[in-house]
């Protein structure tokens, strides 16, 4: 075999490799992106649930009415309808806890509900750790815990502003007419 056929054959093994090597890259992106879309109805249907009215009336609702009830009667022994709002949007959040582990949803995309769902763990915590009692010692809800770590896990001082939040605001409430210039859905609390 004379040196140019040689070097013909070298050039033409070199760019076979190459191609396989950007096809092989190629068909792994395409992959990628055919489970990403696949995905996407799902998230998208889960994030128009997130926004609804509904959700939302239900959302605060339960933030509202959960700490009038002992903890102890955890989430199965809250009365109608308090019982179905705590199942529904905590099993929600619990549900993309694992989307995110999985890599259906990227942690970056729940940036706009942050501040809902650490409200509402904070809000169901106590509840939630009574429904474990109650079972037994069970993981009840523990990627709804596990969503408010990743979320505040670099920012602690986030889960104090949002439990003033908390304490302070009652979007549910009306302004009492007998102490004039009190603002509607703010409680009077002493000390702050």
């Amino acid at each position: 075999m004379d040196v140019p056929s040689a070097v013909i054959n070298v050039a033409a093994l070199a760019l076979s490799l190459a191609a396989f090597a950007i096809s092989t890259l190629s068909q792994r992106y395409q992959a990628t992106l055919m489970k990403a879309s696949n995905q996407l109805p799902v998230i998208l249907e889960h994030f128009l649930q997130l926004r609804s009215n509904g959700f939302i009336n239900r959302e605060i609702n339960l933030r509202n009415e959960i700490g009038t009830y002992p903890s102890d009667l955890g989430f199965s022994r809250l009365p109608e309808p308090l019982r179905t709002e705590a199942y529904e949007i905590c099993l929600y959040y619990h549900d993309l806890t694992y989307m995110i582990r999985h890599g259906g949803v990227d942690q970056g995309l729940l940036e706009n509900f942050r501040f809902r769902m650490i409200a509402t763990w904070l809000a169901v915590r106590d509840h939630v750790r009574g429904e474990r009692e109650l079972r037994g010692g069970d993981a009840f809800l523990s990627g709804l815990e596990e969503l408010f770590e990743r979320l505040t896990r670099h920012e602690p001082e986030l889960v104090e502003s949002v439990s003033r939040y908390n304490r302070l605001i009652d979007p549910g409430t009306l302004p009492d007419p007998v102490r004039p210039g009190a603002e509607a859905g703010v409680r009077q609390v002493e000390g702050l």
